[in-house]
């Protein structure tokens, strides 16, 4: 896992579709503060985070689920108007 975490990250320069990020300050899987991280590094052009409070690791079945699917169909509408 950390031999893949490592490669992952030398790629993410090299991502150059639209990315979402949707992360949880409540999710105890993977520490929010990777989230800026992976951001950062992205070469993704646009891309944008979105941060909930409340959510579990499966953001799309908790209680922000209507926010998760919102913030998805609104990134989605702002790519595909340009």
């Amino acid at each position: 896992m950390l031999r893949l975490n490592r490669r992952i990250r030398k790629e993410l320069p090299d991502v150059q579709a639209p990315v979402l990020l949707l992360h949880s300050r409540a999710d105890q899987t993977a520490n929010y503060a990777n989230a800026s991280k992976v951001l950062e590094q992205l070469g993704a052009v646009p891309k944008k985070l979105v941060t909930f409070d409340q959510s579990s690791h499966v953001m799309t079945d908790g209680s922000e689920k209507e926010a998760v699917w919102q913030a998805i169909a609104r990134f989605i509408s702002e790519i595909s108007a340009k």
